[in-house]
């Protein structure tokens, strides 16, 4: 009887440790997000056709100049975000439409109320961005702010993410939010 419940007590034993053993390396693979390589810098402005409901265009796709900023992130979509760092950072793509009308929404992470707005500039024309206020601090779209664009007939855009509007000197936008995507939904 004692043999038994000894043969008993090592089978048990090393099932508990087989079952920790498999669960340890199941879970600390499947925490671990496998971020994908660094996106390759644009050397000119990407160019995008809008087809079906809507078009996402991750931040790091996009051209941009040497202060603005694309970083690893594992809590934005594509693993990796971008960030004005001044007055003259930028970001850009070129688009093409159809004729209709799209809203134009930014998913962003605004530390506070200070790094929080700044332009989507379409053909030249500026569309000031800001999330919630005060800010979530986290991913989220601007939709407080996403305005409706519509073209009479097929248009091809140059998107443009800058702080400011120079037609608007005492509306100055800001820096120092992360950036993860632009998306345009038809309406």
């Amino acid at each position: 009887m004692k043999l038994v419940a000894k043969v008993t007590a090592i089978i048990t034993a090393a099932a508990s440790l087989a079952l920790l053993a498999s669960c340890g390396s199941t879970s600390s693979a499947a925490a671990a997000p496998k971020i994908p390589e660094p996106p390759v810098p644009a050397t000119e402005a990407p160019k995008y056709t809008f087809s079906g409901n809507e078009l996402k265009i991750e931040i790091e796709n996009m051209f941009y100049d040497g202060t603005f900023i694309v970083f690893a992130d594992e809590k934005a979509s594509g693993y990796y975000a971008g960030k004005l760092i001044n007055e003259e950072s930028f970001a850009e793509a070129i688009v093409t439409f159809p004729a209709g009308s799209y809203q134009l929404l930014a998913n962003e992470d605004a530390p506070d109320g200070a790094h929080d707005a700044f332009n989507i500039f379409v053909n030249e024309k500026a569309y000031r961005t800001y999330p919630s206020d005060p800010p979530i601090g986290t991913y989220e779209l601007t939709t407080r702010c996403g305005p409706i664009i519509t073209f009479d007939a097929e248009t091809t855009c140059k998107v443009r993410i800058q702080q400011n509007d120079p037609n608007k000197p005492n509306k100055p936008g800001e820096n120092g939010m992360k950036l993860d995507y632009l998306v345009f939904i038809k309406q």
